[in-house]
């Protein structure tokens, strides 16, 4: 049950966190903040450095807004004890026709301020953006228990359950990934593997249609907003990563033909050496039911054993409902890290109950 005590007698203070102009000063009761909660989540990740997130927070694309808060005790003015955030897209965002009327968003306290009302105050901010921008749909998720019983406070409407789950690579098994290779090479004797960093020119139409169709294959519960990709976003994003470091590197199966039927990728950053994020894996609908799947996957890893011998684990988020990959993953030896629920409501219906 979730009980919220009488909010303090000290006042709050609620602004709006720029971090383009944001002073240095700012910025380090910012990171004093986000490390308390990052060791929350996760108290045995290192922690990536303050430039490398400050690059990310300063990132602007044409494809999105995004609106942070703080908030700060009045009487001690330089303590972050709360920071919120939510996104939007625009209208130069390819996905615009499903996300128009949603805004994505979440916020976070201190522990040691927490069930005193400050989340319900500085979440009205942070939903009242959202109405601003004129959208009806509110969604926001949890990981910790505490989030959890708030949203659900909040009569949040349950849509998703997923997870952050993880491989490490001390525990791979590499005969069962031998044994994926050499199978998928039987089983589809006509086709090919490529790895690459950038799409070529000749590639990316086709990439980007299998790569939108294989995204969505995905369960996405009751969340609102479904993925198009373009050839314009992804040379966008090649060159976002680019600038901050991040090697984004694919493996393809091209039929005999030389069409694309399957991909898979993963992420990576000397600032985060330690782990690989594995992003999507798919398999064109027609062309299944070759292994091509785990033929990629255990391609993959072993251009990982390779190429990377600093990582420790890869991590990937999944819907719980996402049985064939996860029925992939669990065999490959991922374990379930952090568990995450996505809850979503009318903006109209949240404020009215933000305001009680």
């Amino acid at each position: 049950m979730f009980i919220m005590e009488q909010l303090q007698d000290f006042p709050l203070k609620i602004e709006l966190f720029d971090p383009l102009t944001a002073s240095e000063d700012l910025w380090n009761q910012f990171f004093i903040y986000n490390e308390i909660l990052e060791k929350e989540e996760h108290p045995k990740d290192p922690y990536p450095s303050r430039e490398y997130i400050k690059k990310w927070m300063k990132d602007i694309t044409p494809y999105g807004k995004n609106y942070r808060w703080i908030v700060r005790e009045s009487n001690d003015g330089s303590k972050i004890i709360g920071y919120g955030a939510t996104h939007v897209s625009t209208d130069k965002n390819p996905n615009y026709d499903t996300t128009k009327n949603v805004s994505d968003g979440w916020i976070s306290v201190l522990p040691k301020y927490r069930r005193r009302g400050i989340g319900k105050k500085l979440l009205f901010q942070v939903v009242n953006k959202a109405r601003e921008e004129n959208r009806s749909i509110f969604q926001s998720g949890a990981v910790l228990d505490c989030g959890r019983e708030f949203l659900k406070f909040l009569l949040g409407e349950n849509v998703m359950e997923s997870a952050e789950n993880r491989l490490y690579l001390e525990n791979v098994d590499w005969e069962l990934m031998d044994r994926w290779r050499r199978n998928g090479k039987f089983r589809a004797k006509n086709v090919s593997i490529e790895t690459f960093n950038d799409l070529s020119e000749e590639d990316i139409d086709e990439y980007m249609e299998i790569y939108t169709e294989t995204m969505n294959q995905q369960p996405f519960g009751g969340l609102e907003g479904r993925y198009k990709g373009t050839p314009e976003t992804r040379r966008h994003m090649e060159k976002r990563f680019k600038d901050k470091g991040i090697e984004w590197i694919t493996k393809i199966t091209r039929e005999s033909d030389g069409r694309i039927s399957g991909l898979t990728e993963i992420f990576y950053s000397d600032e985060e050496s330690h782990l690989i994020q594995q992003m999507l894996t798919g398999v064109k609908e027609r062309y299944r039911g070759r292994g091509l799947g785990k033929w990629l996957k255990s391609e993959m890893m072993f251009l990982i054993k390779e190429k990377y011998p600093k990582a420790s684990f890869l991590s990937t988020g999944n819907a719980d409902s996402n049985a064939p990959m996860l029925s992939i993953n669990n065999r490959m030896g991922f374990k379930r890290e952090l568990a995450g629920t996505s809850y979503k409501w009318e903006v109209k219906k949240l404020l009215e109950m933000l305001k009680e």
